[in-house]
């Protein structure tokens, strides 16, 4: 016993720093789990809605604008009842050639002749912050509307839950779609709490991070 209590003496500093490598390494792995987990959620349950101009001109940007605010008066208000993604993502399906059409038009009304592609795909978003919103990065399913050679400067919200429609804050009523839509922990950082809770926003960093690590 006397030997036992010399050996942990003796290496009392190397078993505390075994200790406190170990609690490391599981509060990794737990914020790890937690990122992981979190950001799988909001990928695979929103929309997101992007549109790219044909350049950088005063003119080729106003149609941009034009051409979102087009589409999404044409197709918001049925937007707005689909159940969740899944529902979202085959009414934009359905609905392509409408949109292209709806941007097509607007194109022309402004004096030009581009082409316009309508793409429903998987795109990585970096971090976006909007009024009272934040959403982390990540591989998002995808409404593209890409007006011409889309190489000007893009637009980008989220389709559904429809956030677009009233801006880039979200009201109550979209806050309400998108607490249900989203899981708790989810919404909880999404969401910017007037409040201004600290916590929310350091979760959001922590995914933030690991989302970009990995």
């Amino acid at each position: 016993m006397k030997n036992i209590i010399n050996i942990l003496k003796k290496n009392k500093t190397d078993i505390l720093i075994s200790f406190i490598f170990a609690f490391v390494i599981a509060l990794i792995l737990a914020a790890n789990s937690y990122a992981q987990r979190v950001t799988e959620n909001i990928t695979q349950s929103v929309v997101r809605f992007h549109v790219l101009a044909n350049s950088d001109s005063e003119h080729d940007q106003s149609i941009k604008l034009k051409i979102r605010d087009s589409v999404l008066e044409a197709i918001g208000e049925r937007i707005v009842l689909c159940s969740d993604r899944e529902a979202a993502e085959e009414f934009l399906f359905e609905n392509k050639e409408l949109i292209k059409d709806v941007a097509e038009k607007t194109i022309k009304e402004n004096g030009e002749s581009y082409n316009v592609s309508v793409e429903l795909s998987d795109e990585y978003y970096p971090v976006r912050y909007y009024e009272n919103t934040e959403f982390p990065p990540g591989l998002y399913k995808s409404l593209r509307v890409i007006i011409g050679s889309g190489e000007g400067h893009n637009w980008w919200c989220v389709m559904y839950p429809p956030l677009c429609l009233n801006g880039e804050a979200v009201k109550q009523k979209n806050s309400e779609m998108l607490k249900n839509t989203l899981s708790d922990e989810s919404y909880e950082i999404v969401v910017l709490s007037e409040e201004n809770n600290k916590i929310p926003e350091f979760k959001f960093k922590v995914v933030e991070l690991l989302s970009d690590l990995k």
